[in-house]
């Protein structure tokens, strides 16, 4: 992920505000709907999660993201972040598609990242990002902008847990390894 100037941001770097469930395009087919979101660069993108899915460790993210975000990978030919909101026992309570990039980048404004957050009233956030090359090792740019989030989250009173980079199959835990917190 790449901090960049905004005049330099193309329509796929844009916000996205499609609130899911209230769009008649919304069809309640993940397969369906990602096709029809693909087309709306510029919507932004928020499932309430209604069955409880429990947060106990970075496993537990990247899995759920595993299983029903970046799924299935191949079609993922550009990053896209997303973030996981949760609530004081670690239920996700909604899953929300930030920005959508370039084949290697992603903008990144900690304010688009915690707007739903703070609208929902989440006290806990996982930030996840996928690289659409397969491979989940983050860049030096993931790092700076995890800093940047993790001190975001901490104005916001917001914790971020984790960033987690998804590859094809494979992910990177930035908090386990150190990267970009503490």
């Amino acid at each position: 992920m790449s901090r960049s100037r905004k005049d330099s941001q193309s329509a796929f770097q844009m916000p996205l505000r499609l609130e899911w469930g209230t769009s008649p395009v919304a069809s309640g087919h993940e397969a369906v709907d990602r096709a029809i979101l693909s087309q709306l660069a510029g919507e932004r993108y928020v499932r309430q999660v209604k069955e409880e899915v429990l947060v106990r460790s970075p496993a537990d993210a990247a899995n759920h993201l595993l299983q029903h975000v970046f799924q299935p990978f191949d079609t993922f030919e550009q990053e896209e972040l997303w973030t996981l909101l949760l609530n004081t026992r670690n239920r996700i309570t909604h899953e929300v598609m930030v920005y959508r990039g370039t084949v290697n980048a992603v903008q990144v404004r900690p304010a688009e990242i915690f707007k739903e957050a703070v609208r929902n009233n989440a006290v806990l956030m996982v930030v996840a990002h996928c690289h659409p090359s397969g491979d989940p090792t983050p860049s030096p740019d993931d790092v700076q902008a995890t800093r940047i989030l993790v001190q975001a989250g901490k104005n916001l009173d917001i914790e971020l847990l984790d960033h987690v980079v998804i590859g094809r199959g494979r992910w990177v835990s930035m908090k386990e390894r150190g990267l970009g917190f503490g």
